[in-house]
């Protein structure tokens, strides 16, 4: 019981993507914006991270590998979010190609070329695709 305790408070550290870390964050989205209060609770998991990782040091080896993960956990969920917001407005449709071409067994090489290239050329979302024909 007293390990189950001890891990419990240890998770509940706001060591962002910790289980405290997600308190955090919550407790923030409610008073802001989702992706600013991520941001500020991934910060400060990084910063126990860095603690972690302090401590581990000069004390137990094994918080450094938990500072370690901390660290890139709060990092990646952060940039994860951030990602989603700012993709999250965009149509398929200017992400999607529309303009395919296919080619024919006996085309050359070159006309592959040229029709990979004339499709790269363009800047308009619906850039062209180059298919072969299953055989």
């Amino acid at each position: 019981m007293i390990v189950n305790l001890f891990l419990v408070g240890f998770n509940m550290l706001p060591a962002f993507p910790m289980d405290g870390g997600r308190v955090l964050r919550a407790v923030l989205a409610s008073r802001m914006e989702y992706t600013r209060a991520t941001q500020i609770a991934a910060n400060v998991g990084q910063g126990m991270a860095f603690l972690f990782g302090f401590a581990g040091l000069f004390g137990n080896p094994m918080l450094l590998f938990i500072a370690l993960f901390v660290w890139i956990g709060a990092a990646q969920e952060s940039t994860a979010v951030q990602m989603k917001y700012a993709l999250g407005g965009i149509p398929v449709a200017r992400a999607m190609l529309s303009d395919f071409r296919t080619l024919q067994p006996d085309d050359s090489l070159a006309r592959a070329a040229e029709l990979i290239l004339a499709g790269s050329s363009t800047t308009s979302p619906s850039s062209t695709a180059v298919a072969w024909p299953a055989c």
